[in-house]
C-alpha cells in the first residue's frame, strides 16, 4: 500500500485480508492509523525503510495474528506522550503478532506531568510472542532521557514489560539523582 515518494500514507478505515497476504507499508515520510487499522490473515507486514509510523487507533492498529511486524532501517515509532490513559492521553501501538523492531527509532513529543514510578505500555503485543531487537540506542533498561518530556524524571525503557512481552517506558527518579527516598 502506498508509495515511496514524499506523501502521507493515513489508514482511515479497517483494511482486512480474506487470506493471509504479505503487506508493505510504502511511504516516503509519515504512515499514520487515524481511525483504521490494518488485518493480514496471518500475513507479515513490513514497514519500508525511512518512514515515520503513528498509531492513533482506539483497539488493535495490526493484526498480522500468526505473522509479524517488522520496522525497516532507519523506521521511525513517533508516539504523542501527554499523560497515561490509553488512546487518550498516550499513544500506544497495539499488534496482534510477533514485533520486530530492529533499525527502528523511537520518537516520543509531549510534555508530560509524573511523579515517579508510572508505567506507560506503548506497544501492546498480544499472547506471547516476542519482541524482536531493540530500539536503535536503547538497549533493555536505557535511560530515554534525564528529564524525560519536561517530566523533571528520569525514564528507561523494557521490552519484557506488561505481560513479558510488550514495550513500555518506567518513570523514574528525579532528573540528577539516583534514588527517591
Amino acid at each position: 500500500f502506498g508509495d515511496n515518494t514524499a506523501r502521507t500514507l493515513t489508514v482511515t478505515q479497517p483494511i482486512t485480508r480474506a487470506s493471509a497476504t504479505a503487506v508493505t507499508l510504502n511511504s516516503g515520510s509519515a504512515i499514520n492509523f487515524t481511525t483504521g487499522s490494518l488485518t493480514t490473515a496471518n500475513g507479515n507486514v513490513t514497514l519500508n525503510p525511512n518512514s515515520v509510523f503513528s498509531p492513533a487507533t482506539t483497539g488493535v492498529d495490526i493484526n498480522a495474528g500468526t505473522g509479524s511486524i517488522s520496522f525497516g532501517t532507519g523506521d521511525d515509532l513517533e508516539l504523542n506522550i501527554s499523560g497515561f490513559a490509553v488512546d487518550t492521553q498516550h499513544q500506544q501501538l497495539n499488534i496482534v503478532g510477533g514485533v520486530n523492531l530492529t533499525g527502528a527509532d523511537l520518537l516520543t513529543v509531549g510534555n508530560l506531568t509524573a511523579s515517579g514510578g508510572e508505567v506507560i505500555t506503548i506497544i501492546n503485543n498480544d499472547g506471547t510472542d516476542p519482541v524482536v531487537g531493540t530500539f536503535s540506542s536503547l538497549s533493555e533498561g536505557a535511560i530515554l532521557s534525564p528529564n524525560f518530556l519536561n517530566s523533571g524524571l528520569s525514564a528507561t525503557i523494557s521490552y519484557v514489560g506488561g505481560t513479558g512481552n510488550d514495550v513500555v517506558i518506567v518513570m523514574g527518579n528525579p532528573a540528577g539523582t539516583t534514588s527517591v527516598a
